[in-house]
């Protein structure tokens, strides 16, 4: 027997026929609901993953007029904490789940429940968006990562743990600078 499985996406041969409706909603809208076109400012602390992309990211929320915090270690998230900065921030931007690979398997992982915790017992009630890079194949030749789907898991156990505290999982594609997508 298999001891794994992996969805695939597969063409359906039998078409369903156009329904006539209603004009098909824009980016962002829901039935009834028009999108905003800003969202209220707050603030967001960034797990950097030393590269360019966490300051290109929080150049793009303060552009916004969000403010932000850097944190490139625990160590840095905890004095946060201690100096009761944590209290503000609506949000925290894991990339530190980018960094999971086959010579660290273990570490974004802890580091992330860790950091989950910790604001947790401080009493934030910020939501945190895990950025993972390769976690799920779109085409059928994509490399997936492993140890990149484990951060998925702990979104999921997150959402069920600590309602209301994940703000998303975002997959983003192999090599590919998709800060488009993390900020609208």
């Amino acid at each position: 027997g298999e001891w794994l499985y992996q969805f695939v996406w597969e063409e359906d041969a039998n078409q369903i026929p156009a329904i006539e409706g209603p004009p098909p909603l824009q980016q962002g809208e829901r039935e009834g609901f028009k999108a905003a076109t800003t969202s209220p400012a707050g603030s967001w602390l960034i797990l950097s993953n030393d590269n360019n992309f966490s300051t290109k990211l929080a150049a793009r929320l303060e552009a916004q007029g969000h403010e932000t915090h850097i944190a490139k270690d625990a160590a840095t998230v905890e004095a946060l904490i201690t100096a009761k900065t944590t209290q503000s921030i609506t949000g925290v931007v894991h990339l530190w789940c980018m960094a999971a690979n086959e010579s660290a398997p273990d570490t974004a992982l802890l580091e992330t429940l860790s950091v989950v915790q910790s604001l947790a017992n401080a009493g934030s009630k910020a939501a945190h968006w895990l950025v993972t890079r390769g976690a799920q194949p779109v085409l059928g030749d994509d490399v997936v990562s492993p140890w990149q789907t484990r951060l998925l898991g702990f979104g999921r156990t997150l959402q069920v743990e600590q309602p209301g505290q994940l703000g998303a999982c975002i997959d983003l594609g192999n090599g590919a600078d998709d800060l488009d997508l993390l900020v609208a």
